[in-house]
């Protein structure tokens, strides 16, 4: 890497920093109120692995659409809920599911030459009916 290059990723380091205290000493109330751990994880804010109730807590002190999918956390029984607020990105990553939900495991065929399967994770809701392969917007709590 030249020092070219370190200077101008070190330039973009310092931005995400800025951006990060600024939406922290803008909600810092909000934030404090929650009283839960977070993360600056590259350009956004995570609470991980969080309790649904805790989840809750968060999607109420930051309200809007959120995205909920399965997250690419180990057990593949977790979720991850995304949203963006004030111009940052929030995430709950590997939440407990809502008791609504759960995350099951699917074989599909993969339509190629030659056709293969392979294994996917999926979000199912009993309170939607429907089945999720990538995520699921929601704006209320479930």
């Amino acid at each position: 890497m030249t020092t070219n290059e370190i200077l101008e990723r070190l330039d973009r380091q310092k931005k995400q920093i800025e951006k990060i205290e600024a939406f922290v000493l803008a909600h810092r109330e909000q934030l404090n109120a929650l009283n839960l751990d977070m993360v600056s994880y590259g350009s956004q804010i995570d609470f991980d692995t969080l309790s649904h109730p805790e989840i809750i807590r968060v999607i109420q002190a930051f309200p809007g659409t959120w995205v909920k999918k399965p997250s690419n956390e180990s057990s593949g029984t977790r979720i991850d809920y995304e949203t963006e607020f004030d111009g940052m990105k929030l995430r709950c990553w590997a939440g407990e599911p809502p008791p609504s939900c759960k995350i099951v495991e699917e074989t599909v065929e993969v339509p190629a030459q030659p056709a293969s399967t392979r294994t996917v994770r999926k979000l199912v809701c009993a309170n939607t009916e429907r089945i999720q392969s990538h995520y699921e917007k929601i704006t209320a709590i479930d």
